[in-house]
């Protein structure tokens, strides 16, 4: 029984149901309706830089702020 059930059967039988069974998942998984994200969700490539966007633009308010308290 090397190489499994099905290959003992025929090598063609192994690779037919192997087949089969990929094309019934592809069909499935385009059968799924997709679902819209919710509109004031962030996009998922965005997500990660908002913390970084937030800390440079702290920076640049005290920065800012800072050259303001030096001109008066």
């Amino acid at each position: 029984m090397a190489g499994g059930l099905l290959y003992g059967l025929s090598a063609e039988m192994a690779y037919g149901t192997a087949a089969l069974l990929m094309a019934a998942a592809t069909l499935l998984t385009f059968s799924l309706h997709a679902q819209a994200p919710p509109v004031d969700a962030p996009a998922p490539d965005t997500a990660p830089f908002t913390g970084l966007q937030r800390i440079v633009r702290r920076g640049h308010r005290a920065r800012r702020d800072q050259q303001a308290g030096r001109r008066r």
